[in-house]
């Protein structure tokens, strides 16, 4: 592993020094018919394939949150309909942070083979195609498949072999996809291309089961016991074991995390500007109780995390997403040390060990390089 790691960071390097801006990734539809959004249409993912042959792959789950029943579905299809069709995909994607050879010169990201899977299937990536009726409109949820044949087409047309090292990474929705899939991707892979090694990076994800500030929203919780039976996800079948009668409680992340096996870090903002103004507040925290309960997420962040068997870096920061954002992906800082710095230097540890890094500043959007609110 060493000695991959090492040809990876002087490829990369090389790569960067002689081509600072490659072309966006470029779209490739998926022709299974297991592999469709929520529409039926044809799944796709982006690509912009190394040009030094490297074989780190970077393949990434777009975010946009999901639906749970026919009415949270049918306003999703109204509201962003390339959430649930690839109708209009545009041929093109442009994504920075860790995409982006500007900001990744001199690293293992700076030249891999970067892949955006787009997110049409609405299940946090959790899908096996199942099929449900809202309001006379049939609705496949198969976001998990359009993973798998993504890998598929990654082995046969790109170059992605047993020597190949995957960074299994989303934003959003898509972290929380990486929790429900990161282990089916290492165990597909072991089984397709043996050696291969899948690493997770799950950003802004991490879905924990809080009560809900506000009373006229759908609890993460209701949303999840829906989307268990809509979505028709496969739950792990020790979680399912120990979650009898409330296998919803395996989609939360804390539950989760205690059985994955991959590597996998996580980020997470304990001020994230999803979940935060979701279920409560936005900034200037002005009414009776807002600014408590923001406290007690925060608190809740601190303590799922220092918890979990996963590698953490979990900012004080009012914000969501770290690895698309080239700013927040060389601005933020923990211990000196940003996502990308110690990302890398958890990928290079052959053994990936534990890392943890939680911030207890005092105050509100209080680590370094936060962005301004």
């Amino acid at each position: 592993n060493s000695m991959r790691y090492t040809l990876f960071y002087i490829l990369g390097l090389c790569a960067a020094i002689t081509s600072a801006s490659p072309p966006p990734l470029k779209r490739v539809n998926l022709s299974s018919s297991s592999a469709v959004c929520n529409d039926g249409t044809p799944a796709a993912f982006y690509m912009r394939q190394s040009q030094s042959n490297s074989n780190v792959y970077v393949i990434h789950l777009q975010g946009g949150w999901w639906c749970w029943d026919s009415q949270s579905c049918l306003a999703r299809a109204k509201s962003s309909p390339t959430m649930v069709s690839s109708k209009t995909f545009p041929d093109q994607y442009t994504i920075g942070g860790m995409f982006s050879p500007n900001v990744t010169q001199g690293t293992i990201f700076a030249d891999a083979n970067a892949i955006m899977i787009a997110y049409c299937s609405s299940d946090a990536w959790s899908g096996i195609g199942g099929k449900v009726d809202f309001q006379g409109q049939e609705w496949i949820f198969a976001g998990r498949n359009v993973v798998r044949e993504t890998l598929k087409v990654l082995i046969s047309q790109y170059g992605l072999n047993g020597n190949s090292t995957v960074i299994f990474s989303g934003c959003s929705a898509g972290g929380q996809g990486v929790i429900n899939v990161v282990d089916y991707v290492t165990e597909y892979l072991n089984s397709m291309v043996p050696g291969a090694e899948v690493l997770g990076m799950a950003d802004a994800g991490w879905m924990m089961q809080v009560t809900k500030f506000r009373s006229n929203i759908v609890s993460i919780k209701d949303q999840f016991i829906a989307g268990v039976q809509n979505w028709q996800p496969p739950i792990n079948r020790a979680c399912a074991s120990d979650n009898q009668g409330a296998e919803y409680n395996c989609l939360f992340s804390p539950v989760a995390a205690k059985y994955i096996k991959t590597p996998t870090l996580v980020q997470a903002m304990q001020y994230d500007t999803f979940q935060l103004p979701y279920q409560c507040c936005a900034p200037p925290f002005n009414h009776t109780g807002e600014a408590a309960w923001r406290d007690m997420l925060r608190k809740s962040f601190q303590i799922t995390l220092e918890a979990s068997p996963l590698s953490t870096y979990s900012p004080a920061c009012w914000s969501h997403c770290m690895t698309e954002d080239s700013n927040l992906w060389q601005s933020i800082m923990l211990n000196g040390q940003t996502l990308g710095q110690v990302l890398e230097s958890w990928i290079l540890d052959p053994e990936h060990k534990r890392v943890s890094h939680i911030d207890r500043c005092n105050g509100f959007n209080c680590s370094e390089g936060c962005p301004a609110v």
